[in-house]
C-alpha cells in the first residue's frame, strides 16, 4: 500500500517562483492550497514541471496538481515550480500550500 507524507510550505507571487523539492524518494507529488487556510480556497496558482522548460499551467483555486515520475523522484530533486496568481494568471498574493508525497 502506498505511503503518503504531507509537508506545508508558503507560496507567493512575488520574486522567484517556489521550487517543489522532493524530500524523499517517491513516485508522485501532489500540491494544493492547504484546505485549512482561512476562507479556503483563496488563490489560483501557476505551476510547471522541470521538463516543461518553464511553460506554466494556470490552476484555479481549490484544485490539485500532481507531478508523476515514470520511475521515482529522488530526495532533493526539484520536480517543478509554483507561484500564487490572480484568476487571469498574473502572479499575486500568498498562501500556505501542501506537498503530498506518495511512495
Amino acid at each position: 500500500m502506498p505511503k503518503q507524507e504531507t509537508f506545508d510550505f508558503t507560496v507567493n507571487g512575488v520574486g522567484d517562483r517556489e521550487a517543489i523539492i522532493a524530500s524523499q524518494t517517491c513516485r508522485e507529488i501532489t500540491i494544493r492550497e492547504k484546505p485549512t487556510v482561512a476562507l479556503w480556497p483563496t488563490t489560483d496558482y501557476n505551476v510547471s514541471n522541470v521538463a516543461s522548460g518553464g511553460n506554466y499551467t494556470h490552476r484555479k483555486l481549490g484544485t490539485n496538481y500532481t507531478f508523476r515520475s515514470p520511475s521515482s523522484f529522488y530526495a532533493g530533486e526539484i520536480v517543478g515550480y509554483v507561484e500564487t496568481a490572480l484568476a487571469d494568471g498574473t502572479p499575486s498574493g500568498s498562501s500556505t500550500f501542501e506537498r503530498i508525497e506518495e511512495r
